[in-house]
């Protein structure tokens, strides 16, 4: 695991803090109070809980000044980048934990399968190097060391400790090397001394060995007629069991024999159950061919239609892809027509609205002349006024304003461009009868004549013979919406015929087909609807008959498929035949019976074989000569049991004398109680023996499960210990305590030491479980101030081996020393404030 970035939401005295580890050994400097401990606890809070009241020695760092509780880490573990957050919450705070690299949300046991076995405890013990506790370091042992690594290879290996420590305990109360207390030292003690009581005992009895002695080859003569005796009786039960089964054998003989002669045309079953499957697949291919040879394909009745469809498909293709261009056409031509009936009649109406008198429609007036002709429409009115009717003379350019005011303010809400000039026209009318009437009192230079000439000029210019003069600027809109409807009527009929023309062009081009379209009716639209369901009528029939084709190909296919696994089908039989010499499944058929006939007889053989299995194999002769066998054997027995007495009897005899002989009991006693002694030990080394090998068990399967860390943890302290103190020391013992050898072989405990070495032996032995676990759990090492005891060539020799170590493991170094930053690279050194 390599750490990349911490943000520090809040902890302690950091708040909203972010720091990056860019270096594999990555030194944090700081004086005191700079927060360093605070980082350090962090980091460790992040990866394994925040500590509750209880737990925490030192605070649980609760920001005073922040609400914010806990933070985040982004780091590098098996080439994958993950992202850790860690909470305020139960349990050790709530966890987040993010696969960057595969965006992906992972779940709490995710973390804790990375972090393996390693917990706060076993990760302070093994990666953290700080403070020094010396009287702890001075009472390790190699057991001690053991343990610390086995905690991590082994789940609950506390309790295989307490065993290993009680059948260590149970084994030491029975026997030690040395010892005087333990069970059977005491009992080896006491059996030398019975022992010595016994030779003594036994020398006041001068004919005691003679009648032992005669007492035990009495024994050994009469075990050896005892086992006489036990072989001659295992041999009668055997020709006596021998004789009952003498017919079972011969029948046995006779059977074997005949398995014998039918061996040869023994064909193996699986040999017969290949030819059978051939046999029965040949048949059931004959008659799936049998049924599929009935089977007609059936063909289509629409041959000259498929023949007409075939030679003209590129055509009909492409008439086909013309076909939704065309119905958009007609749809056009439906939808032109409704509006042009519907702006007729909207011409019509509109001019019914001019008057019912109308004979012409009259023309509007052109733009760049409706202001003149306002002029003239407005004098003529001015001189049919009378003079007297000065004050509605006085208000008609009011009036006029007033319309022009509302021709302006409908044509820019319809968006009449023509309205809004008419409007601009009316303006400049008001404006100029208002000029009229302020010089009405001047000389009129224009005659009334004059005047009835232009008006009339107006009238026969544009067919207002049957509208009143004081109408005609009033119809001028409707004149205009009328003529430009008709525009756009004209337009658009012009459209429809445009349309029609490219329809009947097209229907026209489906000439070809007119023997295989219906009838012609209706009109364009109707026809090309018809063409449509035509066209799909034509693609159904292409379909079907693309279906029956398949079928058929398929169907031919399938046939021949068939025929092709008859043929293999009957080569391999052909094969299996002329390997077992037959020729039909006839003479097969008959084989089949001389197995049959075989596995019987074989059958009958066995079970004869297994009533006969504890009977040794014997010969015919051997059954021939059961009975006189029997005879002789019978006699020997008897002999042999008779001798076997009469041992017995000298036996009782000598051991009567030699009771004789122990007058007052005491060396029958001590004999007894040296046995008895001999059997409570041998029961006790067996007991010993027992505790001996569960402890031998135990420490070779605490070595295979932690993978032999224990020797390479060894190796490397002597190693590191002898990089810090450049040779000084070449060797680290470790035993029931800890001891090192210097390079002259002078051997120290740990407590001669100074502080400063200690430290390098303590810092060598961090080093080691760490780099020890590196292939399995490779977490950071965090050193906390703990090159303060070393003098300038110790810390060179420190940082060269975190250096080294670096290659594996990510090295965190949290110093308060600036003298040791000259040692490290600016770019791997962090400053806290």
């Amino acid at each position: 695991m390599i750490i990349k970035e911490i943000t520090i939401y809040g902890y302690g005295k950091w708040v909203d803090q972010h720091f990056s580890f860019t270096s594999p050994v990555q030194v944090i400097y700081g004086p005191n109070e700079a927060g360093k401990s605070t980082m350090i606890d962090f980091i460790i809070s992040l990866l394994f809980g925040f500590q509750n009241k209880r737990q925490a020695v030192h605070g649980q760092y609760i920001p005073k000044n922040s609400s914010a509780y806990g933070g985040e880490m982004v780091f590098v573990s098996q080439d994958t980048t993950y992202r850790l957050t860690r909470i305020a919450g139960t349990h050790g705070g709530k966890v987040t934990l993010y696969d960057e690299t595969n965006q992906l949300e992972l779940a709490d046991t995710d973390l804790q399968k990375i972090l393996g076995p390693v917990d706060r405890s076993v990760y302070t013990s093994f990666f953290y190097f700080g403070e020094l506790d010396q009287q702890a370091f001075y009472k390790m042992s190699l057991s001690d060391l053991q343990l610390r690594i086995q905690q991590i290879g082994i789940s609950n290996a506390n309790d295989w400790f307490d065993l290993q420590t009680d059948l260590q305990k149970k084994a030491d109360n029975l026997y030690t090397p040395r010892g005087r207390k333990p069970v059977i030292n005491q009992q080896l003690k006491e059996y030398s001394q019975l022992t010595t009581k016994v030779a003594a005992a036994r020398d006041k009895y001068p004919q005691y060995d003679q009648q032992t002695s005669q007492l035990a080859d009495l024994q050994m003569q009469r075990k050896e007629t005892d086992q006489k005796i036990s072989e001659l009786q295992t041999q009668v039960q055997h020709y006596q069991h021998l004789a009952q089964v003498s017919p079972l054998i011969k029948q046995k003989h006779r059977l074997a024999q005949e398995v014998d002669q039918l061996a040869p045309q023994f064909i193996p079953t699986e040999q017969i159950t290949e030819i059978q499957r051939l046999i029965a697949e040949k048949k059931n291919l004959d008659s799936q061919l049998t049924e599929m040879m009935a089977v007609k394909t059936e063909t289509t009745n629409n041959q000259d239609l498929l023949s007409f469809l075939k030679q003209n498909a590129e055509l009909i293709g492409e008439l086909k892809s013309q076909l939704a261009i065309n119905m958009d056409r007609s749809s056009q031509i439906s939808f032109l027509e409704k509006e042009i009936e519907a702006k007729q009649q909207k011409v019509t109406q509109q001019i019914a609205n001019l008057g019912s008198s109308i004979t012409e429609l009259p023309i509007p007036f052109e733009t760049n002349r409706l202001g003149e002709i306002s002029a003239i429409i407005n004098d003529d009115d001015q001189n049919t006024r009378s003079k007297g009717q000065s004050q509605s003379v006085s208000s008609a350019p009011v009036m006029v304003l007033g319309s022009g005011v509302i021709s302006f303010v409908i044509g820019m809400a319809a968006h009449l461009n023509w309205l809004m000039i008419l409007a601009v026209i009316i303006f400049g009318g008001a404006g100029f009868t208002w000029w009229r009437q302020k010089s009405i009192s001047m000389p009129n230079d224009v005659s009334d004549d004059q005047h009835q000439m232009q008006v009339e000029q107006i009238r026969r210019d544009y067919r207002l013979n049957d509208i009143p003069v004081d109408r005609w600027l009033a119809i001028q809109s409707d004149l205009q919406s009328i003529y430009r409807q008709k525009d756009e009527i004209k337009q658009q009929t012009e459209q429809v015929d445009q349309l029609s023309n490219q329809l009947t062009n097209y229907l026209e081009q489906w000439q070809f087909a007119s023997h295989w379209l219906p009838s012609e009716t209706g009109g364009q639209r109707d026809r090309l609807e018809v063409i449509q369901l035509t066209l799909t009528d034509w693609q159904a029939t292409q379909h079907s008959a693309d279906q029956e084709q398949r079928y058929a190909a398929n169907h031919q296919q399938q046939v021949q498929q068939k025929q092709l696994q008859l043929e293999q089908v009957q080569v391999e039989l052909q094969k299996d035949y002329q390997k077992l010499g037959l020729d039909n499944e006839q003479q097969l058929a008959n084989r089949i019976e001389i197995n049959q006939e075989y596995q019987d007889k074989q059958q009958q053989l066995e079970v004869i074989e297994s009533q006969l299995k504890d009977l040794p194999t014997v010969t015919d002769t051997e059954v021939a000569d059961v009975d006189a066998k029997l005879n002789n054997l019978t006699s020997e027995l008897t002999t042999n049991q008779q001798l076997n007495n009469e041992q017995s009897k000298q036996i009782a005899e000598t051991q009567a004398t030699i009771q004789h002989l122990v007058n007052d009991g005491s060396y029958y006693e001590l004999r007894q109680q040296q046995a008895n002694l001999q059997t409570e030990i041998n029961d006790n080394v067996i007991q010993w023996l027992g505790y001996r090998s569960a402890l031998t068990w135990l420490e070779t399967t605490m070595n295979i499960i932690t993978k032999g860390r224990v020797p390479k943890v060894l190796e490397l302290t002597t190693k590191y210990f002898a990089i810090l103190t450049n040779q000084s020391y070449n060797k680290v013992i470790f035993q029931d305590a800890i001891r090192v050898v210097r390079e002259d072989d002078t051997v120290f405990e740990i407590n001669e030491l100074s502080r400063g070495t200690l430290e390098q032996l303590y810092f060598a032995l961090v080093l080691a479980l760490a780099v020890g676990f590196h292939e399995d759990f490779a977490l950071p090492i965090i050193i906390d101030d703990g090159f303060v005891n070393f003098d300038g060539q110790r810390k060179q020799a420190a940082k060269k081996l975190l250096t080294e170590i670096g290659k594996q493991n990510q090295v965190l170094f949290y110093t308060a020393d600036n003298n040791q930053l000259s040692e490290f690279n600016e770019d791997q050194i962090i400053t806290l404030g």
